[in-house]
């Protein structure tokens, strides 16, 4: 009886049958190059760690980088506001130049 009902199961949920996700990246959020950047190079440098000279891969790099990242935040939660500063804007002048008038 079991091995007809294991058999049944694998039919309708096979085992190799894989649930896939979507994520979407948020709209609102635009990071500056900068922070990109440092980012990057962050995570790059905390791939691999080095103990008595000899250097070896972190494990679960992913998840601990980003537990950190929200334990930070967690913590910036009470900073104040800080409005950002806005870009330089360069006025073009539209007037035009006084006609030169010959006096005769």
């Amino acid at each position: 009886m079991t091995n007809q009902f294991d058999e049944l199961f694998e039919n309708f949920y096979p085992t190799s049958m894989k649930l896939i996700t979507r994520t979407i990246y948020p709209k609102e959020m635009k990071f500056s190059d900068e922070f990109v950047e440092a980012l990057n190079k962050e995570y790059a440098r905390l791939k691999v760690v080095e103990e008595n000279g000899e250097s070896r891969p972190v494990k679960n790099l992913e998840e601990k980088f980003v537990k950190a990242i929200k334990f930070r935040i967690n913590g910036m939660k009470d900073a104040p506001i800080v409005e950002p500063e806005p870009e330089e804007s360069f006025e073009i002048d539209t007037e035009e130049p006084e006609a030169k008038t010959n006096k005769e």
